[in-house]
């Protein structure tokens, strides 16, 4: 800002040394008429322009503090922005990762087995439904607040978990179709064939660990925002 303050001075003075040459021609040349002979001497013409000088360099000096202020202002607020985002992104992304995990379908499964009788084919969508909820709407929170050049690491997740997905339904699936037999007191009767429900799980866990990897490259790939153009 020095600097840009200093060149602005030196450029008035430079001008200023043009129009001085100019006031000693106008009153060295002699006038072609009565109209043109000054009613001032030469020094009041000098300390006007000097005051005029004075406040030209006085208000280009604000006018670029002012510029330099703004800039920082913007400076300091695109950082902001930048800092929200990344934690925005990095939340979303951590989400990612976690309800990818084949934790939480385990402990469903689990839960619905243990509660037996007293479950019902609603009790097992809903279940189901949350555990996918989660990872779906932390994807879509990634597709918001990512430009489109960041679309591609995220496509290649949202492929994989896509393919999750479909597992976990079987999964639900072969829960839902347990429940098939009514007893007498109208109660559904659990009877899931214990080896192909971990079969199951089995298949859906080991997908997972092959892709966890891919997974987190791609997350890194979203979550470095230094170079996003903000919007």
């Amino acid at each position: 800002m020095i600097k840009k303050i200093v060149n602005g001075v030196l450029g008035c003075l430079g001008i200023s040394l043009i129009v001085l040459f100019l006031i000693h021609l106008c009153f060295k040349i002699p006038a072609i008429n009565d109209f043109f002979i000054p009613d001032w001497e030469v020094s009041n013409v000098l300390e006007f322009f000097g005051v005029i000088l004075g406040i030209s360099v006085t208000v280009i000096s604000l006018i670029i503090a002012n510029y330099e202020s703004s800039a920082e202002q913007r400076e300091l607020h695109e950082f902001q922005i930048r800092q929200e985002w990344r934690k925005t992104v990095n939340e979303y992304a951590i989400n990612v990762l976690t309800e990818f995990s084949f934790t939480k379908i385990d402990v469903i499964t689990n839960n619905i087995l243990k509660m037996n009788r007293t479950t019902t084919p609603f009790d097992i969508q809903v279940a189901f439904n949350e555990s996918t909820e989660s990872l779906d709407n932390s994807l879509n929170a990634l597709f918001y607040f990512l430009p489109e050049k960041k679309e591609e690491p995220l496509q290649k997740i949202n492929k994989i978990v896509e393919e999750r997905y479909h597992l976990v339904m079987d999964i639900k699936n072969f829960l839902l179709d347990s429940f098939m037999y009514l007893e007498a007191q109208q109660t559904y009767r659990f009877l899931p064939k214990e080896k192909e429900l971990k079969d199951l799980e089995q298949k859906c866990f080991n997908y997972i660990l092959e892709n966890t990897d891919t997974v987190i490259e791609n997350l890194k790939l979203i979550t470095n925002v230094d170079e996003l153009e903000l919007k």
